[in-house]
């Protein structure tokens, strides 16, 4: 028996392996009442954990959507390798400026 807990996909940062999204094509099967609660369930427990959820019941919006949730983990992805920094390590800094 599968699991009712998981994603179609996940998009996984190739450096660290730290999941970065994922992917969910809502068939005819997130219609039903007890998937609806799962699905809401499941949306919470990713956005608490900062892990943006992409889903579409048309796929051919879900792969634009992801197309350009990938381009833009690209570009910030290579901001970082040219500054070296991320977002993180930016507020740390600035942290220890203002003590």
């Amino acid at each position: 028996m599968a699991s009712q807990w998981h994603c179609d996909v996940v998009i996984v940062d190739i450096r660290t392996f730290a999941i970065v999204g994922a992917i969910e094509l809502d068939d005819a099967s997130h219609l039903k009442k007890q998937r609806n609660r799962r699905d809401i369930l499941l949306e919470e427990v990713l956005r608490q954990a900062g892990i943006p959820l992409l889903r579409d019941r048309d796929s051919e919006k879900l792969v634009r959507r992801v197309r350009e949730f990938l381009k833009y983990r690209e570009a910030e992805t290579d901001e970082i390798s040219a500054t070296g920094m991320d977002s993180t390590t930016e507020h740390t800094e600035q942290k220890d400026k203002e003590n």
